[in-house]
């Protein structure tokens, strides 16, 4: 199965991980250009948000910061990761699941 993960913190990278091994191809899809560049030196298939124009995975799931202000989770990041894959996907054909 063809999977991205949105975000390439610890989560998205042990996400993608243990998705690999179950033998998934898997794109982590960041917004830094040097962490693109250190998880495709580590042999994780990366890419920046920007030039993933064209979704090409059956999954999306989202591995985006929620950090916390108090006692309020803060969603902005989660929002826009969101908002830029929902512009993707209102042409796109086939069958997507998006896994927040």
């Amino acid at each position: 199965m063809n999977i991205a993960v949105v975000g390439g913190g610890f989560v998205g990278r042990a996400t993608g991980r243990g998705l690999l091994k179950h033998g998934n191809d898997v794109t982590l899809i960041e917004i830094d250009p040097a962490v693109v560049k250190q998880l495709n030196e580590l042999g994780q298939k990366s890419v920046l948000s920007k030039e993933y124009k064209t979704i090409t995975s059956d999954v999306t799931m989202f591995c985006v910061p929620t950090p916390t202000k108090g006692t309020s989770i803060q969603l902005h990041i989660l929002g826009k990761a969101v908002e830029q894959f929902a512009q993707r996907l209102k042409n796109h054909q086939a069958y997507h699941v998006a896994v927040i």
